[in-house]
Order: C-alpha cells, then structure tokens, then sequence
C-alpha cells in the first residue's frame, strides 16, 4: 500500500472553498488514488461508485479548471 502526504493547507484554499462537496470528495479520492508521481488512471465510472456520486469527464474538466491535466 502507498502512502500519500496530504496538504493540509488545501482547507485555506478559495478555489477549494467554492467547490460543492462532491467535487471535493472527487479530488481527495484522485489524490489518494494516484500513483507517486501525481498520475490518476483515469477510470470515472469507479470513482463515481466508490463515492456514490454521477461524475461526467466535462464537467470535471470544467470544474476544476485547468488543476486536472489530462
């Protein structure tokens, strides 16, 4: 199992505080589930079920607005 450091000043971030909560659990889970150069295979039909939440490749893109380089 990886181990990931977490920013904890990701909390004081504005961009982070406009975003709704489901957008937040989407980038924890991106985060933890990436591999230890940042690189997230991208498969969104798991992550909407691992977090039970519809996410669409659009939309993700255009939330998070250029801070997801696919």
């Amino acid at each position: 199992m990886a181990k990931r450091y977490t920013d904890t000043d990701i909390y004081n971030r504005e961009w982070y505080h406009s975003l709704d909560v489901k957008y937040k659990a989407f980038w924890d889970y991106i985060c933890r589930s990436c591999n230890h150069a940042g690189v997230w295979n991208v498969n969104i039909r798991l992550a909407s079920f691992m977090i039970n939440c519809d996410y669409q490749k659009d939309e993700i893109l255009q939330t998070f607005n250029g801070r997801i380089v696919v």
